[in-house]
């Protein structure tokens, strides 16, 4: 089972001008010996927006080839294009739409779901972290 952490939210900006608040969650990106892992991150209700996703890949996977995606919906990829983190880095990933992240106001109780996909040789050995940060929902 995935574990998400929420820390923040954290004020940016000067504090005499409009601040934007900003949070962050992760989640582990451990794959299963399977083909597709399937993952969810339980966003907070009512939240204004996502406007960044990265993936730190701490220890390479081993599968021939190994992409991650991010949905609105199981299996899919509203969010982020499917995108390699197979070796040992950084991902920025690019959300699918120009301005999506101002877009994606989640209604309450959203889900995102995250696929790890391995091709041709599938195992469980590689990790990483996926940081999203995104704008919380007025107090």
């Amino acid at each position: 089972m995935a574990t998400t952490t929420f820390s923040g939210p954290v004020r940016v900006g000067n504090a005499s001008a409009a601040a934007v608040l900003l949070a962050t969650t992760t989640l582990s990106l451990v794959p299963t010996a399977a083909a597709n892992t399937d993952l969810t991150i339980q966003m907070p209700a009512g939240i204004a927006g996502v406007i960044r996703l990265t993936s730190f890949t701490t220890t390479a996977y081993t599968g021939n080839t190994v992409t991650v995606q991010v949905g609105t919906t199981s299996g899919g990829s509203e969010v982020v294009a499917a995108v390699s983190i197979k070796a040992a880095g950084t991902v920025a990933h690019t959300l699918v739409a120009a301005g999506l992240g101002v877009d994606l106001a989640l209604p309450s109780s959203s889900i995102l779901y995250v696929r790890i996909v391995q091709t041709a040789t599938v195992t469980a050995v590689g990790a990483g972290t996926m940081v999203v940060e995104f704008i919380p929902g007025a107090p």
